[in-house]
């Protein structure tokens, strides 16, 4: 992806979701300040898309910061029975893909937080602990597992193993004409 792209894309994503996120535990002296701000956004941007949440909504699922464990937003929508975690990675040249190990802490946090480890996760996560109990209980709730990124190539073939194996893991029912419950985006 160009650098224009990207640019274009900071405009578009800080100018829908900035005001909403929570930047408070960001120091707006670190070198990647803008990086993270836009990470944020971008997470944002999926839960906007994916999670069919207005763009408030979308800002308030972001649960990037230290100790996330991997999972940058989470998302669930009641109405239409559908959970969206996500992880999100911003390339300010748009090149390359996410690094095989961040793409296996997010599956192991996406485990971690299916296992209702609430331990394992910041604050921002553990706050939204009622409704990830009631996504993880409702009958027929699916659950949409999205990488967004800006870089520009798709991601390796030990990084889709890893995401591979836990979409095999969480769907396996025993019955073969069961919709999946998981889906990678």
């Amino acid at each position: 992806m160009s650098v224009i792209h990207v640019n274009q894309i900071a405009s578009k994503i800080e100018g829908m979701f900035r005001q909403y996120l929570d930047l408070s535990d960001l120091n707006e002296s670190d070198a990647e300040y803008d990086t993270k701000v836009r990470s944020r956004c971008l997470a944002a941007y999926a839960v906007y898309l994916i999670g069919d949440a207005d763009e408030k909504a979308a800002a308030e699922a972001v649960v990037d910061g230290g100790d996330d464990n991997g999972i940058d937003a989470v998302y669930y929508s009641s109405n239409a029975k559908k959970m969206t975690l996500v992880q999100s990675k911003w390339s300010k040249n748009g090149t390359g893909e996410p690094a095989s190990s961040d793409i296996r802490k997010f599956k192991d946090g996406v485990v971690d937080l299916f296992n209702m480890e609430f331990d394992r996760f910041n604050e921002k996560l553990r706050a939204k602990q009622v409704s990830v109990n009631e996504a993880l209980t409702a009958f027929d709730t699916t659950f949409d597992v999205v990488l967004i990124h800006t870089g520009n190539q798709q991601l390796g073939e030990h990084s889709m193993r890893v995401i591979e194996d836990l979409l095999k893991e969480m769907n396996e029912t025993g019955d073969e004409n069961k919709e999946d419950i998981l889906s990678f985006q």
